[in-house]
């Protein structure tokens, strides 16, 4: 079965794609995946210069630098070497805002094997 053949090229588990029919994974799978595997697949994170984004806060918004979230020993190695990563890349860089929002650090599995994930957390700025 084509489908088979170009998930297996993809290292994509079939049944997260049970959800749709199969002449859309096939679409999905030949021609999207296989022809763009580095936006995929890459274990580095990428970066759009493309658009520069804007974020329109209400009249009332009052700036504010949120303290950051407490870190656990074990992973502040991880989380320091993602954000020197991330300098390196280019794709965060020292800023001199009044605004700022504190990291959260996720777990990419239940017992962290998989490493971590950091992001940050917007609730101020998005209430």
């Amino acid at each position: 079965m084509v489908v088979k053949r170009v998930a297996a090229k993809s290292n994509i588990d079939m049944k997260s794609l049970s959800h749709i029919s199969e002449a859309e994974r096939v679409r999905l799978l030949a021609v999207i995946l296989d022809k763009y595997p580095g936006c995929f697949f890459s274990e580095t994170p990428g970066f759009c210069d493309l658009v520069q984004q804007e974020i329109h806060v209400s009249d009332d918004f009052r700036p504010k630098r949120l303290r950051s979230y407490r870190v656990p020993g074990n992973l502040k190695p991880k989380v320091e070497e993602q954000i020197q990563e991330l300098f390196r890349l280019g794709i965060i860089k020292h800023s001199k805002s009044v605004v700022g929002s504190p990291t959260v650090c996720v777990l990419k599995s239940k017992d962290g094997k998989d490493g971590i994930r950091i992001a940050i957390h917007y609730r101020y700025l998005n209430k």
